[in-house]
């Protein structure tokens, strides 16, 4: 990403703006391909010495989507504790870097995690929150029976709001 530019001809076509060199970073945190050196060596390079929020959710997102159980316990730890002092945005990266495809063998034990914890979310959480929490980490790349029927459980004890 050093060039960050699309030039043709002489006319430049496309420039890559903050957003999506974090987009690219993170992408490059998920794979399994690249050394974990490799992948700070890149982050270090693209966000320098960045204290910015949107730099340090860049760097909280890349973080979280580690394909490693250490860090994904870690993340999951602090996206479930409801008394975090972490800004909400700084929660939400975590979040959206948590799911990979490529890593279903890391993340499928928080399938059933996250049945786990919705509630207690639901009930310690302020609503916005917990609508982040459950349209991101709803486990939707492995559909189980089991977690059919806790949703169904849990929409019939979730009272209306009319």
């Amino acid at each position: 990403m050093e060039v960050s530019e699309i030039i043709i001809n002489g006319k430049n076509h496309f420039t890559l703006q903050k957003k999506h060199k974090h987009t690219i970073l993170s992408r490059l945190f998920r794979s399994k391909s690249y050394s974990l050196e490799e992948k700070n060596e890149t982050l270090n390079r693209i966000l320098g010495d960045d204290k910015s929020d949107l730099a340090l959710n860049a760097r909280a997102r890349c973080e979280a989507g580690l394909p490693n159980a250490e860090t994904k316990a870690k993340n999951w730890a602090e996206v479930t504790d409801t008394n975090s002092k972490d800004s909400v945005n700084l929660r939400y990266a975590k979040i959206g870097g948590f799911y990979c495809w490529d890593q279903i063998d890391i993340v499928s034990p928080y399938f059933d995690k996250f049945f786990d914890e919705i509630e207690r979310i639901h009930k310690f959480t302020n609503h916005r929150y917990f609508e982040n929490f459950f349209h991101s980490l709803l486990p939707t790349m492995n559909i189980k029976e089991s977690h059919i029927v806790k949703l169904v459980s849990l929409r019939a004890n979730t009272p209306d709001l009319e």
